[in-house]
Order: C-alpha cells, then sequence, then structure tokens
C-alpha cells in the first residue's frame, strides 16, 4: 500500500510541476501583487500575517494586490482569499511577483527567476532542523520521508529563498548550520 501512495505523491507532483511550468509560460507575473501561505495555510497567523498586517497599513502598498492562501478560506480584511491547493492558488502562485510563506514548500512549486520568495520560517528553532538531524535511519513521523529525503527537500527549497528572516542570532546561527 505504501508504494502504491508513493507512486500516486510522485505523479501528482510530476502533474502539478507540468501545470505550474505551463502557467508561468502564459501567465504575466504582476509587479504589484503578494501571495501569503503560513503553516502550509492552516491559518492566518505567525510572521505572514504580521507582514500582511504592515503592508495594509502603508500606504506605499495601497495598488498591492494581496492575497491569502488558507485550506479553508474565511474572510480577510483587504485583501482576497483563496483555497491553498485550488486552481486559483497554483494561478496565483505563477501571477503573484512576491511570495511570502513560514514554512518549506513541495520541491514541485515552480518559481520563476524574477518571483521572489521571502520564507519567514516559524518561531524559534529550538529543534534540529535539515542537516543537524541525525540520520537514524528512519522515517520521520511528520514528513513521512526518510533523513535523506527531509535533506533534499530542504535543500531544494532553500536554494528558492530569496531572503530568510531570522529572529535572532540563535536563530540565524541555526538556519546557517542547518
Amino acid at each position: 500500500m505504501k508504494v502504491v501512495v508513493y507512486i500516486k505523491n510522485k505523479v501528482i507532483a510530476v502533474i502539478i510541476r507540468f501545470f505550474m511550468h505551463t502557467m508561468n509560460f502564459f501567465i504575466t507575473m504582476d509587479d504589484k501583487m503578494v501571495l501569503y501561505l503560513s503553516f502550509d495555510g492552516r491559518s492566518y497567523s505567525d510572521n505572514p500575517k504580521a507582514i500582511y498586517e504592515t503592508m495594509l497599513r502603508d500606504a506605499k502598498f495601497d495598488k498591492y494586490q494581496l492575497i491569502w492562501a488558507l485550506k479553508e478560506p474565511v474572510i480577510i480584511s483587504g485583501c482576497k482569499v483563496i483555497k491553498r491547493q485550488s486552481i486559483a492558488y497554483f494561478y496565483y502562485l505563477s501571477k503573484s511577483k512576491y511570495w511570502v510563506f513560514n514554512n518549506k514548500m513541495p520541491d514541485y512549486y515552480i518559481k520563476r527567476a524574477d518571483q521572489v520568495y521571502l520564507q519567514t520560517w516559524h518561531g524559534t528553532p529550538l529543534k534540529r532542523l535539515a542537516h543537524d538531524m541525525p540520520d537514524l535511519g528512519i522515517t520521520y513521523y511528520r514528513s513521512k520521508q526518510t533523513y535523506q529525503e527531509m535533506v533534499s527537500a530542504y535543500d531544494k527549497d532553500s536554494q528558492l529563498w530569496d531572503y530568510l528572516i531570522s529572529p535572532n542570532q540563535f536563530s540565524t546561527a541555526v538556519f546557517c548550520s542547518a
């Protein structure tokens, strides 16, 4: 059964990558559009929320279109809210000049060279991350990935970041090490 799920996930990833490549070819990017995602769409919260609310109050961003992606969309004042993993979500991933996210993205997301990916992370990394984790030869319970798969996912995502916000010197050291 695990093999079937693994193959299904890989096929879906290939389809999404192809879909995103196609969308990036046909959709014009909007230099005044920002897409926010917090905890993989589970909530309107954390650093993306703080950045969003700051932009909302600043007149120099009045002409920007601000979009939140949520698993269960709710009304958020001052922006458009879309359902994460919907057609609209992939459209706005392609169209938005700026991505403001606080967690690692799937490796099938295609970021254009001129898009800006601001990774805000979440919390202070008191646990080990990526390269700082021991290779125990197991599948890690939350990600359901082996050590190599997990490290590879972190490496791929971090190569797409244009900026990583670190809340303090301790976190900066951990992020650099991990």
